[in-house]
């Protein structure tokens, strides 16, 4: 019998009402003298290796979900148009605002344009990448006197932050003759389907309503009769009336270190050593206190990351996911306090509270009792009057800046593009060390950022830096 010429790989509910109308691009700022010619090869061998990255995506009315339909053979180098889109384009002149970081920086960003790093042409939603035929994968230069902008967009339908890690790790893999794994594609069955289904239909690992349910209630209403319209108003409230900019912070290695040891000196003395804070708490925490530092108000804060359900969903599954490429992740709540409570909190208190709520979340229980609600109810993030909220995604699992293009990179931005332009939504991300957090915000939180940066430079990056490396973190 001759081998099937394509490769069906459906993909799960958690790939779309939302990912699948959205794109991710992450964006290197790097020095002069890539070489493009090793950059198009290592691109054409990751497409040919894993199959997946070739494929289109289509719509199956009896699934009422997108499958991918993955070409079974190789393509030749030759092929044109390649299986990717690559582009590049020259802007006389230096990139403006490029600031180098070190160890001790603790200092704010001002971003690029994302136009230097995704090309016009290049869309995200997934529909448009079904109509165009477009391919999954765009690479996209901008050549500047001082530097190159270099972007690397996909479609967010097709990948989370674990997933364009893969994808990442490969190019970086094929461009210095390194071994890699292509991940495992799910032909015919989503695993992840299977293992929600499973999760939701057996028997009930609560008896009583678990509390990351009770306060995630509070963060997320109902779309009708009024929920999507207060949302998309006040969305556009922020962007039209508060001068909302995307801008990021970079904390260096010896910094970050610094505020963490501090932190969990604290939180040693406090629960007798029964409690620590992660470095992504204590980030989250100091970056939730800082834009609101000279807020009074009564405002609820709602605070919303996003975690990885793919621990949790191994055990439904009755096998591991933790290479599972596409969207696999879900939201929980940190429990909601007053801006007013928010500024005279100890920076400790909210670190812990971040770590037991993501704890508790990650319990089978915890996200089993999610998927039952959320079965029985549309929801969105609640923006409605007297309340403000972030939405939180701590990327560093994906190591987005660790790969190596051959020339030093001395920046790096991400964008998470959709047809809506949300505001307030914070990422996080490791670079040279130390992290970068970024975010769409108001002018006037942004300047109470650098206020409170001051601040940091006084308590945790002094001119003798403690070397705390080997400190347990």
């Amino acid at each position: 019998m001759a081998a099937p010429s394509e490769l069906r790989v459906p993909l799960s509910p958690l790939d779309i009402n939302g990912p699948d109308l959205s794109g991710i691009t992450m964006g290197y700022v790097l020095r002069p003298g890539i070489d493009e010619d090793a950059l198009r090869s290592a691109l054409f061998r990751v497409v040919d290796k894993w199959r997946l990255l070739a494929g289109h995506p289509v719509w199956d009315d009896n699934a009422q979900n997108w499958y991918i339909s993955v070409p079974a053979p190789a393509y030749p180098l030759s092929t044109f148009p390649p299986p990717f889109h690559f582009t590049t384009s020259h802007v006389a002149g230096p990139l403006p605002h490029v600031q180098p970081v070190h160890d001790v920086s603790a200092t704010l960003l001002q971003s690029p344009p994302i136009a230097h790093f995704r090309h016009p042409d290049t869309v995200w939603a997934i529909k448009d990448v079904a109509s165009r035929r477009f391919p999954f994968l765009a690479v996209h230069i901008t050549h500047f006197d001082d530097c190159d902008c270099l972007g690397v967009n996909v479609p967010h339908a097709l990948f989370d932050a674990v997933g364009l890690g893969q994808v990442l790790s490969a190019i970086d893999a094929e461009m210095h003759g390194k071994e890699w794994e292509v991940p495992p594609m799910y032909v015919g069955v989503n695993p992840v389907t299977e293992a929600v289904s499973k999760l939701e239909e057996s028997e009930a690992m609560y008896e009583e309503e678990p509390a990351t349910l009770k306060c995630l209630k509070q963060v997320l209403v109902s779309k009708e009769p009024d929920g999507i319209t207060q949302f998309m108003d006040r969305m556009e409230w922020e962007w039209q009336t508060q001068d909302v900019e995307y801008r990021a912070v970079y904390l260096g290695k010896n910094v970050v270190r610094n505020m963490v040891l501090s932190v969990n000196e604290g939180l040693a003395k406090e629960s007798g050593g029964k409690e620590r804070a992660s470095t992504g708490d204590v980030l989250l925490a100091w970056f939730l206190k800082a834009p609101h530092s000279a807020e009074s108000t009564e405002n609820t804060l709602l605070v919303v990351p996003y975690t990885s359900m793919r621990d949790a969903l191994s055990a439904a599954a009755g096998h591991p996911l933790t290479t599972y490429t596409h969207n696999c992740k879900y939201l929980f709540a940190l429990p909601p306090l007053t801006i007013s409570a928010l500024r005279t909190a100890p920076l400790s208190l909210l670190a812990v509270t971040a770590r037991r709520a993501l704890i508790a979340a990650r319990q089978p229980a915890s996200l089993q009792a999610l998927l039952h609600w959320r079965e029985r109810t549309g929801s969105l993030l609640n923006r409605r009057p007297g309340v403000d909220s972030w939405l939180v995604s701590n990327q560093g699992i994906g190591r987005f800046a660790d790969v190596d293009f051959g020339v030093e990179m001395v920046g790096y931005w991400s964008w998470t593009s959709s047809v809506l332009s949300m505001d307030h939504i914070l990422t996080i991300n490791g670079f040279k060390g130390g992290y970068v957090l970024q975010a769409p915000m108001r002018r006037s939180r942004w300047e109470a950022v650098e206020r409170g940066l001051e601040g940091v430079r006084i308590r945790w990056s002094p001119e003798e830096v403690i070397d705390i490396a080997d400190a347990k973190l």
